[in-house]
């Protein structure tokens, strides 16, 4: 067969239009070497399994590891040799199900094993070198703005893939041209997340009262409650991650949103009743504050009662204590403290206390010290 070379160098007696297709068919040669070897260089080596192993367990222990890169963001940071590894992954599952030979089970696991090393190896890279943009990427996935604002999310995810793509292939070009974009996008949808979350539930019942025509019945109170949530979201802008404190903040606008709202119907419900109707339904209202009042005095009244009888029982019960059966008898009488002395003894025929009746008496005045004497 005649050498490329040769036939060029024959141009003289091939003629012009065999030279150009000998000179292309030379160039596309060169091409296809080109891409051969690039394609060389960015597929990993591929280690294949001994013959011994078991692919159940290597097909389950490789969607273990693609789980664990997956939460930590390798899919962004190295899209490229991710998507192989779940490819591979998947083609391995499915081959497992319809039973094919374990070798070729285990070919393609050894295949997604290769390219999710490699994803794990650049994106660990990927990500050191924009540190800032996984930190406010984290951050943003933390404050579920990827759940709240999926779109905007995916778009900048997107703009992402695209730099870190071209970082798989070492070109940084576009990492530091983008790297502060990305973070500020990434801040903002946390920022947005937060407010969402917290914020959210505070505008919708501004709204449900706005469609309730709270601008003209409770124009008051919506102008209260609006400057409350422009008060919050200002406070939230400045301190996104003082959790407590704006729980707490929008917890009560949250209360004033409510109270628009049922301002804002009572005042609607006004309008269509006459000065009588209202002036009965004050006079309804008041008597049932009243009783409210009543029951709540009731009901203080009887607990300081309650708190009272336990201290009285837990004073009896500590100067009971004090003396043996053998002494004297304590017990209750209603509020009364009885101490029953039994084991006093006098000289016959006389009224003296003498020396061992002492003790006895220095008890009943320690009881009486911890009770009101009334009591006893």
């Amino acid at each position: 067969m005649t050498d490329i070379t040769t036939t060029i160098g024959q141009a003289e007696s091939i003629g012009p239009f065999q030279i150009g297709m000998a000179v292309s068919l030379r160039f596309l040669l060169v091409l296809i070497g080109l891409f051969a070897s690039v394609a060389c260089q960015h597929s990993p080596s591929v280690i294949e399994f001994q013959e011994t192993a078991s692919a159940s367990e290597e097909l389950e222990r490789l969607d273990k590891d693609v789980k664990v890169s997956l939460e930590d963001q390798v899919d962004v940071f190295s899209p490229e040799y991710f998507s192989q590894a779940k490819a591979n992954l998947s083609s391995a599952k499915n081959r497992y199900g319809k039973n094919e030979d374990s070798k070729t089970v285990l070919h393609d696991v050894a295949k997604g094993r290769a390219f999710l090393n490699r994803a794990n190896e650049i994106a660990k890279s990927s990500k050191e070198r924009m540190s800032e943009v996984v930190a406010t990427r984290q951050s943003a996935i933390k404050a579920e703005a990827d759940q709240y604002f999926p779109k905007d999310f995916h778009k900048t995810d997107l703009v992402l893939r695209d730099v870190t793509r071209k970082a798989e292939k070492s070109d940084f070009q576009d990492l530091g041209e983008k790297r502060a974009k990305l973070v500020a996008a990434y801040l903002d949808l946390e920022l947005r997340a937060i407010k969402h979350k917290h914020l959210g539930p505070v505008m919708e019942k501004v709204s449900q009262a706005i469609k309730e025509n709270a601008k003209e019945f409770a124009p008051h109170s919506l102008i209260e409650t609006e400057n409350e949530i422009r008060a919050a979201d200002a406070f939230i802008t400045a301190n996104r991650h003082d959790f407590q404190k704006i729980e707490a903040l929008t917890a009560q606008t949250l209360l004033s949103a409510e109270h628009l709202i049922k301002i804002t119907l009572e005042a609607k419900s006004a309008k269509r009743k006459s000065p009588e109707e209202l002036a009965l339904e004050l006079e309804r209202r008041n008597e049932a504050v009243e009783i409210e009042k009543n029951a709540s005095s009731d009901l203080a009244s009887e607990t300081e009662k309650l708190k009272a009888e336990q201290a009285f029982n837990k004073l009896f019960e500590s100067a009971r204590k004090h003396f043996l059966e053998s002494e004297a008898d304590v017990f209750r009488r209603g509020d009364i403290f009885v101490i029953r002395l039994h084991g006093l003894r006098f000289p016959v025929s006389q009224a003296v206390l003498v020396g061992h009746n002492f003790a006895l008496l220095e008890k009943v005045k320690k009881a009486i010290k911890k009770l009101d004497p009334e009591q006893i």
